[in-house]
């Protein structure tokens, strides 16, 4: 769940507005850099005053660190979920789908992680969180893989793991984050698969 540093929404109009704040930021960051948008373009974008923004938010980078928390959780969801399917008796089938819902992250707006990219980096106070969470939801990659096709996908070391999630968060980054234009869902989940399975496969 975002994390709203300033006063929480309860009330479903509040819920509402804080909402309309953050799709409000994702439209502009699909638009434009991260540098060039205020808080004043936030709220207009958003149809709601300068004041309510402030009343959930302490700045604009408070903002976008939300919109990226958000984005986490969703993606957690589906990614759980998928994890959970016993459907799935492929590895392959598993690690394809995964890459589909890294591919649609931020509502396939490559602009938009591009920009939070940028803001997050090393220094948002969230940077760790995202590191610690990629390692946890390797993990649990890692023992649905191996109990799909216990032959074919080893346990990683420690070593291994962070490994994969540089190289799994590498591509992301360089595929849909550096040319929005060029951005090939084929592409990037030929790329992704490969890492996974290479790390994976004896």
């Amino acid at each position: 769940m975002a994390d709203f540093s300033r006063k929480l929404p309860r009330q479903l109009r509040a819920q509402n507005s804080v909402a309309c704040i953050l799709e409000a930021s994702a439209q502009l960051l699909d638009r434009t850099q991260i540098g060039s948008v205020t808080t004043n373009h936030i709220a207009e974008r958003a149809g709601v005053s300068v004041g309510t923004l402030y009343r959930y938010f302490k700045d604009k980078d408070d903002i976008f660190t939300s919109l990226a928390r958000s984005e986490m959780t969703i993606m957690a969801r589906k990614g759980i979920a998928l994890l959970n399917d016993p459907s799935i008796d492929s590895g392959n089938t598993l690690i394809d789908d995964l890459v589909d819902i890294a591919a649609e992250g931020f509502n396939q707006r490559p602009l938009v992680r591009k920009n939070l990219h940028e803001i997050i980096g090393t220094r948002s106070p969230i940077a760790r969180e995202l590191q610690l969470r990629r390692l946890r939801f390797c993990r649990l990659i890692e023992d649905r893989l191996h109990h799909i096709e216990p032959r074919r996908f080893r346990t990683l070391e420690r070593e291994d793991r962070l490994c994969l999630v540089m190289a799994w968060r590498g591509i992301i980054n360089d595929t849909l984050t550096e040319d929005p234009s060029r951005f090939h869902r084929g592409a990037v989940r030929k790329l992704l698969s490969g890492v996974v399975l290479s790390y994976f496969e004896p």
